[in-house]
């Protein structure tokens, strides 16, 4: 079909280049009358070779789309759906069932980079039964093709160092809370208040998972619309653990409070980011109630479509100075009730020491 498609098109792209040529020979004789409807014509050919040529493109990449396989279950690339800092986010479909799946795609460039990797899949195993954290169907360990090494900046040469790790999860049709906000503020239209609570209870008990881990909780560290899923059932599911690590965390010197700066700039969304991941001083001591500031922005950009943070960051005013000192403003016309308000100033807290645990805030939404 499609070597017969590509061949119409060319002998219907020749017919009409060599009618034009012939027209075109003969153009100054013609009335205007007759020049207009050649014209008009022409561009109607080539419109149509146009829309021909797009079907061979999407001929060609049905044909050469690539496969990727794990465990001998042979899946198709049919597109890409989103990029992270670090990753690729690619929609597949197993060539047995037919059934779509999203496929997490890392480029490792050393050791370290690949242990990171694995502890992701570790804790996407851990919470396979839990009901609003992703889970994982599979991973697999392979060298980077060379062109994912040149996407990653590294080029060909160096490709055979690099490690290609992907992750099948899951595939979410619905998208993610951040889709449904964009579209919510553009039209202006608020949540519904027993809707958006029972998502938020969705995003605690995820979140609860990751903190009640034993021997130690783990912290996401990067909590936001943009990660967490909508699933058929309307229910909450969080992904992208790819942030998360052991929640405690003490600042013992000024090179370890760079490299925690340095990795709150490479992991944690800035309108999102807890004070204590801004500017952490020596003697610091983290926890896991740094997610619960991302819960208060989250729970916030739930009700007015964006992080309480972003209108200072629009307005050209320090970012950093107004989450230090939670300078942030609920609007005049909230639809929402005082209940949603408090918990709100509950959570975004900015001394760590002050800011509650998650069983308090699950135990206020339960109330």
């Amino acid at each position: 079909l499609f070597y017969r498609f590509g061949a119409i098109n060319l002998i219907f792209r020749l017919e009409i280049n060599c009618k034009f040529a012939f027209y075109k020979s003969s153009f100054s004789s013609l009335d205007a009358q007759r020049r207009r409807s050649l014209q008009q014509r022409y561009s109607i050919y080539r419109a149509i070779v146009r829309m021909n040529c797009v079907w061979l493109d999407m001929f060609r990449c049905m044909n050469n789309a690539e496969l990727v396989t794990f465990n001998e279950r042979v899946f198709r690339i049919r597109k890409r759906l989103g990029e992270g800092a670090f990753s690729f986010v690619y929609l597949v479909q197993e060539r047995s069932t037919g059934k779509l799946y999203a496929m997490k795609r890392i480029v490792c460039h050393d050791a370290v980079e690949q242990r990171n990797v694995e502890n992701e899949v570790k804790l996407y195993e851990l919470f396979d039964r839990c009901p609003n954290v992703i889970s994982c169907e599979d991973f697999s360990i392979g060298p980077a093709a060379a062109y994912e090494a040149a996407i990653h900046g590294q080029g060909e040469l160096q490709c055979d160092k690099m490690v290609e790790i992907n992750i099948l999860l899951p595939y979410y049709k619905r998208g993610t809370i951040q889709d449904e906000l964009n579209w919510r503020k553009i039209s202006g239209d608020f949540m519904a208040e027993t809707r958006l609570l029972s998502l938020f209870n969705d995003i605690c008990n995820g979140l609860n998972a990751l903190h009640s881990l034993k021997p130690q909780p783990y912290a996401h560290r990067d909590l936001r619309p943009a990660n967490v899923l909508l699933n058929d059932d309307d229910s909450a599911v969080l992904m992208d653990l790819g942030s998360a690590r052991l929640a405690e965390f003490t600042v013992v010197n000024e090179c370890r409070a760079r490299q925690l700066q340095d990795y709150a700039a490479e992991h944690c969304s800035m309108f999102y980011r807890a004070p204590e991941l801004f500017a952490p001083n020596v003697g610091d001591k983290l926890d896991e109630r740094s997610d619960i500031w991302s819960l208060g922005c989250l729970l916030y950009a739930l009700c007015f479509w964006e992080s309480p943070f972003e209108y200072t960051f629009d307005k050209g005013d320090s970012l950093m100075l107004a989450v230090l000192s939670a300078n942030y403003r609920i609007p005049t016309k909230s639809p929402y009730s005082k209940t949603v308000h408090d918990l709100l100033k509950f959570m975004l807290e900015p001394d760590i020491n002050r800011r509650p645990r998650l069983s308090a805030v699950m135990e206020r939404l339960k109330s």
